[in-house]
This record gives structure tokens, C-alpha cells and sequence, in this order.
């Protein structure tokens, strides 16, 4: 008699409460999935806000560089000085901010890679 109790318990388990458990899992994981990728996308936006309020910055550098032109300079090397100027303000925060939000940078700085392992095992 018990053990055909233990078997229909084991039954029941493995036919109606493992797949509900399995896909709770897999809502879980999905929700914390979405869950990075809404706050990749707030910082996404505060980067883009932070590179607009340093071109505006980068105008009030430019200041110093207008009297560059004014520099005694023959005019061929005040455009290289000037250009390699303009590209590093620009290059220099679009390499970082590339590099700070991929998508494979946040799965592992945030710990998705395990979480979604371990809710999958």
C-alpha cells in the first residue's frame, strides 16, 4: 500500500508540480531577464545625457582652441592639432561608452549568466 502511494506522489510530481516548477523558473528568469534590460536601457539614456552635457563642455574647451588658431602657426598644422583635438573629445567618450554597455558586459556584471543557469538546471 505505500508504495503505491509513493508512486502515484511520484507520479503526480513528475506529471503536474515539475512542469510548474520548470516554468515558473523560466517566467522567473524571463522577468529578471527584462528586468537588466530595462536598467541597461536607463543607464543607456543617462550615458547619452551625460555625452550631450559633455559636448557642451567640450564647447567651452573649444574656447581655448579657437585662440589656437590665432597661434603663429602655419595653417596646415593648426587643422591637424585642431582635428586630433575634435577627434579625441569625440572618439574618446563613444570607445568607452561602447565598451561599458554591451549587452555581454551587463550579463556578467549583473550576475544573468548564473541566475538563469541555475533557474534552468
Amino acid at each position: 500500500m505505500s508504495s503505491i502511494l509513493h508512486g502515484a506522489i511520484g507520479w503526480l510530481l513528475k506529471t503536474y508540480v515539475e512542469p510548474r516548477i520548470r516554468f515558473l523558473k523560466i517566467k522567473a528568469a524571463t522577468f529578471y531577464l527584462e528586468g537588466v534590460k530595462g536598467a541597461r536601457r536607463v543607464v543607456i539614456l543617462l550615458c547619452l545625457l551625460v555625452f550631450v552635457i559633455t559636448l557642451i563642455g567640450a564647447g567651452f574647451v573649444l574656447i581655448p582652441l579657437a585662440l589656437l588658431f590665432f597661434a603663429p602657426w602655419e595653417p596646415q598644422t593648426k587643422a591637424i592639432v585642431g582635428i586630433a583635438i575634435g577627434a579625441v573629445y569625440l572618439l574618446a567618450p563613444l570607445v568607452v561608452m561602447f565598451m561599458v554597455l554591451t549587452e555581454k558586459r551587463w550579463m556578467a556584471v549583473t550576475g544573468a549568466q548564473h541566475f538563469v543557469k541555475k533557474l534552468l538546471e
